[in-house]
């Protein structure tokens, strides 16, 4: 018994070429959001370091997740920022879930793939080091979810930095 199935013409040059710069695209933006969110926390760490007595007791690291951590220690309850911190300390949390995905999309190396539809389908695998053992790690991701992806890391980012944004103000004032 044979099989029917359908031949279809092999996807073109053309459209290697638009998913590969659609996933380079969809990498960027969510570096970018990344950068965003770096440079609101030091920009924050910075304002709050400048104050008399309290700021003392903020940390200006070097690393930019030491900074997160910095930043979550200044503005936790018991934190020296911790009164005016409102809405800064939520946006933190929910922008620290995307943590994850920062070293893979800045170290890792991707494959490309377009399945038949001509959907870009992207492969990213980096290895780190722990405790002197390889650690690897791979995410796969379809172009519909790449998206939602990057929807809720824009949508969060910029909750984070305008959360960031109104406690600088407080502080300043």
């Amino acid at each position: 018994m044979n099989a029917i199935a359908p031949v279809e013409a092999a996807i073109g040059d053309a459209a290697w070429g638009q998913a590969i710069r659609s996933v380079n695209e969809w990498r960027g933006h969510a570096l970018h959001c990344f950068a965003q969110a770096e440079a609101a926390v030091s920009e924050t760490l910075l304002v709050m370091a400048a104050v008399p007595e309290r700021g003392a007791r903020v940390k200006l690291r070097r690393l930019i997740g030491q900074r997160f951590e910095d930043l979550n220690s200044a503005i936790e309850a018991q934190g020296p920022f911790g009164a005016e911190a409102g809405k800064a300390v939520q946006a933190l949390f929910a922008f620290r879930e995307q943590e994850a995905l920062r070293p893979i999309l800045c170290h890792g190396t991707a494959k490309v793939a377009l399945d038949r539809h001509g959907q870009w389908l992207i492969q990213i695998k980096v290895v780190s080091f722990r405790a002197r053992k390889a650690d690897r790690t791979s995410l796969a991701l379809d172009e519909r979810e790449a998206g939602a992806r990057l929807a809720e890391l824009k949508e969060r980012t910029h909750h984070l930095v305008s959360a960031l944004r109104l406690l600088r103000r407080r502080i300043s004032d």
